[in-house]
């Protein structure tokens, strides 16, 4: 079985970063000493093993609140934009917005198949890329959301500049995390609407 790359962004980074914020909150609270920790070289490598594969696991199921949060009962909202066009240039969409959103995919994937080679798979690959960025940043995002109360709780555990300073770390790789997912939800939004507009409307002219 192949495992794609980009699964290792996808899932281990969220875990990852989770798995981070919790050893620093166990460090800062005394339940984990640093002096206690065995720097035997295959102590060190079955914890990094241990670590890799728990983070996978952690960040798989981050990316399913993730997804279920954002795609599952909201798919529509994610495609605004693209809807918005197709209602004006008269393309029939069902009342239903999850029926919506899946007929708008369809509409997508439809469409492009029956263009020449080179140009679908140009827009299919850049299609792919938009969306494999939204989905890696939005895992990330529901990670660095879960790790806030873990950020606080170090506050409270122990109130110094360094876990106050960590806190503000937390909110402000969430800030630039949150600006770049919508940069790319409205990215991808943008440039899926334009292209079915274009397809379509040339489909319409050609009929009349």
């Amino acid at each position: 079985m192949n495992f794609d790359s980009r699964y290792l962004i996808r899932w281990g980074m969220p875990g990852w970063l989770f798995l981070l914020w919790v050893y620093t909150k166990f460090i800062i609270d005394g339940r984990i000493k640093l002096t206690d920790i065995d720097l035997q070289l295959t102590n060190i490598l079955s914890n990094v093993l241990i670590f890799t594969v728990i983070g996978l696991i952690v960040g798989f199921i981050i990316y399913q609140i993730y997804f279920s949060l954002s795609w599952l009962n909201n798919g529509a909202n994610n495609i605004k934009y693209t809807i918005n066009v197709l209602e004006k240039i008269d393309i029939k969409l069902p009342s239903n917005k999850l029926k919506k959103y899946y007929y708008t995919e369809y509409l997508w994937h439809s469409n492009i198949i029956k263009m020449d080679e080179y140009k679908m798979n140009y827009l299919a690959e850049r299609y792919r890329h938009l969306l494999n960025k939204k989905h890696d940043l939005g895992s990330i995002m529901i990670s660095l959301i879960i790790c806030l109360p873990v950020s606080f709780a170090m506050i409270t555990d122990a109130f110094s500049l360094y876990t106050v300073g960590y806190c503000f770390l937390n909110l402000f790789i969430l800030f630039t995390v949150i600006r770049s997912f919508y940069y790319y939800s409205r990215n991808l939004d943008y440039f899926m609407a334009e292209v079915l507009k274009d397809l379509l409307s040339s489909k319409n002219n050609l009929n009349n």
